[in-house]
C-alpha cells in the first residue's frame, strides 16, 4: 500500500491488481456465457427459431407467458450475478489501497496471462516497485492502438492509427471526474485533484514522445 502522493508503483500490487482483474472478467463473462446459452436452450424447447433456422438469444415472444416467464427468470437470476460480481469487484478495487499512479495504470490494462508476462518482463524493479511505469503506461496504449492495423506507411503513421491515440488522449479528460470520483476527493481537495490531472499530463507527454522517437527512428 502507498501513499495518495506517491510516484512508486508496487509491482506486488501490479501483480495482485491485475490477477483478481482477469479473475473477475472471467468470473463475468461465464455468467453471460450460462445466461445465454439458457436463453438459447429455451428458444429451442419453444421452437423460435431464427428465419434462418438457427436459434438465438434474444427474447422472441411476450404472449407466449409460460416461455416469457421463464426467459425473463433467467434474465433477472443472472442479472443479479452479474451485478454482485460487478459490486464485489468495485468494492476491492477502491478498498486495496492504490496510490494515484498504480490506479491510473492498472486501471486500463485489459490482460491475458500472456500479456502480463510481457509486460511485467518490461519492467525496470527496484525494492518491490516498478521504476518505468509511466513509461511502459504510454508504451501499453500505443501498442494497444496499433493492433488496429499496421501502424507504419511510407515515413509516417497511418492516420487511423495516430488519429485513434489522439482521440485516446482527448477522452483522458473526460476520465478525470471519475478518478476523481473513485479517490472519493472533495472540491476542496484541490492539490489531490491537480496530482490526477499532472498525471495524465506527464502520461500525455510521453505517449506524444514515443511516437515522435519511433517516427524518427522509422525515418533514419
Amino acid at each position: 500500500m502507498t501513499a495518495f502522493f506517491s510516484t512508486l508503483v508496487s509491482a506486488d500490487a501490479f501483480d495482485e491488481y491485475t490477477s483478481k482483474k482477469m479473475r473477475h472478467q472471467n468470473s463475468t463473462w461465464t455468467i453471460l456465457r450460462e445466461r445465454d446459452e439458457l436463453h438459447r436452450d429455451l428458444n429451442k424447447t419453444f421452437n423460435f427459431p431464427n428465419s434462418d433456422g438457427t436459434f438465438g438469444i434474444g427474447k422472441r415472444s411476450s404472449v407466449n407467458k409460460e416461455y416469457s416467464e421463464k426467459y425473463d427468470e433467467i434474465t433477472q437470476k443472472y442479472k443479479t450475478l452479474y451485478d454482485r460480481e460487478n459490486e464485489d469487484w468495485r468494492f476491492w478495487e477502491k478498498t486495496c489501497g492504490l496510490s494515484v499512479y498504480e490506479y491510473l495504470f492498472f486501471k486500463e490494462l485489459n490482460l491475458t496471462e500472456e500479456d502480463k508476462k510481457q509486460l511485467s518482463s518490461s519492467f525496470v524493479i527496484s525494492d518491490g516497485y516498478i521504476l518505468n511505469s509511466l513509461f511502459e503506461h504510454a508504451r501499453y496504449i500505443i501498442e494497444t492502438k496499433r493492433k488496429i492495423g499496421p501502424s507504419l506507411k511510407g515515413t509516417e503513421f497511418e492516420r487511423t492509427f495516430t488519429e485513434s491515440v489522439e482521440n485516446h488522449i482527448g477522452s483522458r479528460k473526460y476520465e478525470l471526474r471519475h478518478h476523481i470520483k473513485f479517490f472519493d476527493l472533495k472540491f476542496w481537495e484541490s492539490r489531490k485533484r491537480q496530482f490526477i490531472k499532472e498525471y495524465h499530463e506527464l502520461l500525455t507527454n510521453e505517449i506524444r514522445r514515443q511516437i515522435d522517437q519511433k517516427i524518427n527512428e522509422f525515418m533514419k
